[in-house]
């Protein structure tokens, strides 16, 4: 449960006096002021006139307190908080910017012309000003804006217009309800019955227009992804029901029951993962709009409508974030572009780490937020997302939560099931030229579908550049590029396993692919609960997942899964274990393995492990080393490929060949985010892949790859890895780093002998083995005793190279 915050008599004191506008701060909210009996006539007889909506989806389970106001987004006792943050230095910036919006005449007439991206005539500066001037009025008592607010808002909902036919309008019509609900009630007291009745007749009329909801009143649930529930419903008309909750209870049973009922049990089963399923492009959004339904439920009356897992989802971008900048490209994003200079670039993901640094009390947020804002100065309110204008900024943000940096949290994080993700790195420095190795790996145990990828068990690594990383860019929903290669498994670092008779599906709204040998589709979007946990999304076992020794600091970082599932009947088996470990050596940072068992149905269907890279790749025998150098990058990546033994290594990629697809490019076309786009710059995006497939059929075969990152510029010769294998284990030896897995997916209690080669001191994994205590003896009778914990199946041990004895302890 939050803490309740008090402020100190002193600061209170002080806080009241500011002088803002002209106006002092009021320490209760305005009284109400008497409106003309014609006014409350009129409107007593628009409220007969409209339908009362059912509760189609169960009542709510918490519900708005009558007759007080505020309670959208904060109440009375949030008030102090408010106007702490007006008054310390978190807040200094929003302050001035919010000076600016109410220096500002704005009076809502919307112009003729449809202004914002050609589709309406929305302005979302209007939007910010009439929002600031409803909130001098319910925290300064400033009236005179208060009636501005109502005027202008009266405006801006009877001459909003738009292309009925425009792509995404739904979002202009949602800020416009929003608009709707601050006002109606934060300037309550001074709402007249027929202003109220405009209000709601307004939003209603808008809310029927909206597609994917089935209607209004809605009759249709989509609660796992889509445009049909983000802040139209859960923020917008949320709001709206809220505010009007004492003249219109029906909307808030309505909307309120969909939210708590109809999403919620989704929503939770997935925050269990601590991630989000929408991509890069699109977490930001979808993620944002279930914390707006959050964030009022809450604020209404401490009412919780999620787990507090949802806590969770705002760490993978702390971590995905890279040294660049930049963060991991995953489902659908425009990710990196081979331009003439390293980009800059803001994070998507601010709003999450303000609501949630103050929802949950978290400093680490506050610290990235404040790092990412440059000392708390930033705002959004250029368009729909991300949306947080002066006034957003002073009701959210939390000023009794201490920032606290991301240096001190650990350098791996784990998310999982329903998802099976790892994260792991050497740092949290910025620049460029900073000697961090990152690693993202990610077993996907279940497809979510619409921006998300067909990605299961694939990686990405970054060490001064991205080296191996995620291909294929969002250019239009459903297009050629879209439906062949970005979001199928070939423009993914995972595994194809091509069975040319194979048929191929379409998913709802995206097209039936071209067979490349990858993971299928479940032929439907998934719209609910059952869908999303159905064995039509189930793409992968999660098998083992952790991180050791050192909490920290770890010195290993595993992942392992089966993602037969995720394939169709062609296999039985496709076991991925991937393992992280850094080296503490500033030119070469960590090592990363991974081993996979497939077994195909037919030794002809061809597998092949992909290797995707920005710049064309280098192959010799086994090696192949990828190059990031340029515009100020300095990366490389060496992969040694010790299975399958002699290896079939083949490249394809450059001009005319970088989304290649059997016998065809379908390099992305232009459309919606790609205007201008020239598909002769064919390797913009990326140069293409490496595949690694075995030289000769076979129903079973074993992968052992292992990676090192150095600098592009480091001539030394390749550090060999050396193979390791007997009857139970295949691993092998690079550096000081032994890394050993057991061959088979159940977990192994036999005994074990191996031997690790070379000299010296090493580190060495184990991963695969029964959980309980396990000995490891050397050739001198050294003993080591370490216990494989259930989650992981892993130990890790160090001594000389040598022979090892292993075995559970009796």
């Amino acid at each position: 449960m939050k803490k309740q915050k008090m402020m100190t008599t002193g600061f209170l004191t002080a806080a009241l006096m500011l002088s803002f506008a002209g106006t002092c701060f009021a320490d209760t909210a305005p009284a109400a002021e008497t409106q003309a009996a014609g006014q409350e006539e009129a409107g007593a007889q628009a409220v007969t006139e409209r339908k009362t909506l059912p509760a189609s989806f169960g009542m709510p389970y918490s519900f708005p307190t009558k007759g007080q106001h505020p309670r959208v987004m904060f109440t009375e006792k949030d008030i102090p908080a408010i106007r702490a943050n007006m008054a310390n230095e978190e807040g200094a910036y929003a302050m001035e910017e919010l000076k600016k919006l109410l220096a500002q005449d704005v009076d809502g007439m919307l112009p003729d012309d449809y202004v914002y991206s050609g589709k309406s005539n929305f302005d979302y500066n209007t939007f910010a000003v009439i929002q600031a001037y409803a909130f001098d009025y319910v925290i300064n008592g400033n009236v005179e804006n208060g009636k501005r607010a109502i005027e202008a808002t009266r405006n801006v909902v009877t001459r909003f217009k738009y292309k009925p036919k425009a792509s995404d309008i739904v979002r202009e019509k949602g800020a416009t309800i929003y608009l709707s609900a601050m006002v109606y009630d934060w300037c309550y007291p001074l709402m007249s019955q027929e202003d109220k009745s405009l209000f709601v007749a307004k939003a209603e009329e808008l809310a029927a227009t909206i597609t994917g909801m089935g209607g209004w009143p809605i009759t249709e649930v989509y609660s796992v992804n889509g445009h049909n529930e983000e802040t139209h419903i859960k923020r917008d008309l949320l709001a709206l029901s809220i505010a009007c909750y004492d003249e219109y209870p029906d909307i808030y049973n309505h909307v309120g029951g969909y939210v708590m009922n109809g999403l919620a049990p989704t929503k939770n089963w997935w925050y269990r993962s601590g991630t989000y399923h929408q991509g890069l492009g699109y977490n930001p959004l979808r993620f944002d709009c279930d914390l707006s339904s959050y964030f009022l439920f809450y604020r209404m009356n401490g009412t919780k409508i999620f787990s507090d897992d949802m806590a969770k989802v705002p760490y993978m971008e702390v971590y995905n974030q890279r040294p660049d900048g930049r963060s991991f490209p995953e489902g659908d994003t425009n990710g990196d572009s081979l331009v003439d200079k390293i980009p800059t670039w803001t994070r998507g993901d601010m709003p999450h780490l303000l609501y949630v640094s103050s929802l949950w009390d978290d400093g680490y947020l506050k610290g990235e937020f404040q790092r990412c804002s440059k000392n708390f100065k930033w705002l959004s309110y250029k368009s729909f997302h991300p949306l947080i204008t002066p006034v957003h900024f002073l009701i959210v943000n939390d000023p009794y939560v201490e920032p606290k940096s991301r240096t001190e949290l650990p350098l791996t994080r784990l998310y999982g099931s329903p998802v099976g993700m790892m994260l792991a790195r050497t740092g949290f420095n910025e620049g460029v030229e900073q000697p961090d190795m990152l690693v993202w790996a990610k077993i996907g145990e279940t497809y979510a579908g619409n921006h998300a990828h067909l990605d299961s068990g694939s990686f990405q690594i970054y060490y001064k550049g991205q080296l191996a990383w995620d291909n294929g860019r969002y250019d239009a929903f459903g297009s050629q590029h879209d439906a062949n290669y970005a979001k199928e498994t070939i423009a993914h670092n995972s595994l194809l396993i091509y069975d040319p008779n194979e048929e191929m599906i379409s998913e709802t709204t995206i097209p039936e692919p071209k067979n490349s040998g990858g993971q299928r589709r479940p032929g439907k979007a998934a719209l609910s609960l059952e869908d999303l946990s159905g064995e039509d999304n189930h793409k992968a076992d999660l098998l083992a997942m952790e991180y050791g020794e050192d909490p920290m600091k770890p010195e290993y970082s595993y992942i392992s899964g089966d993602l037969a599932p995720g394939y169709s009947d062609k296999v039985s088996e496709v076991r991925r274990s991937m393992l992280f470990m850094p080296t503490g050596i500033e030119n070469k940072p960590g090592i990363f393995v991974v081993m996979d068992k497939v077994t195909a149905k037919d030794p002809a269907f061809k597998k092949s492990f992909l290797l995707h890279s920005l710049q064309a790749p280098e192959v010799k025998d086994n090696v192949t080393v990828i190059k990031r150098d340029q515009i100020g990058y300095n990366g490389k990546l060496i992969n040694q490929t010790l299975y399958p033994k002699n290896p079939e290594i083949t490249t394809i990629g450059g001009p005319e060949r970088q989304n290649w697809v059997v016998d065809r490019n379908y390099a992305p076309q232009g459309g919606k985010y790609y205007t201008g786009y020239d598909p002769a710059k064919s390797s913009e995006h990326g140069w293409g892949r490496v595949e690694i497939s075995p030289s000769t059929p076979a129903k079973t075969d074993y992968f052992l790859n292992v990676m090192y990152a150095t600098d592009a510029d480091n001539l030394e010769p390749v550090d060999e890895a050396e193979l390791i294998e007997t009857d139970v284990l295949l691993g092998a030896r690079i550096l000081d780093k032994a890394t050993l897995f057991v061959k088979d997916k159940e977990r192994y209690s036999g005994e074990m002998t191996v031997t690790i080669p070379g000299e010296g001191q090493i580190a060495a994994t184990l991963a695969g083995i029964t959980a309980g205590e396990w000995t490891i003896t050397d050739d001198n009778g050294n003993v080591q005793t370490k216990t494989a914990k259930e989650e992981g199946g892993i130990i890790y041990f160090t001594g000389q190279a040598g022979t090892y004895h292993i075995q559970m302890k009796k």
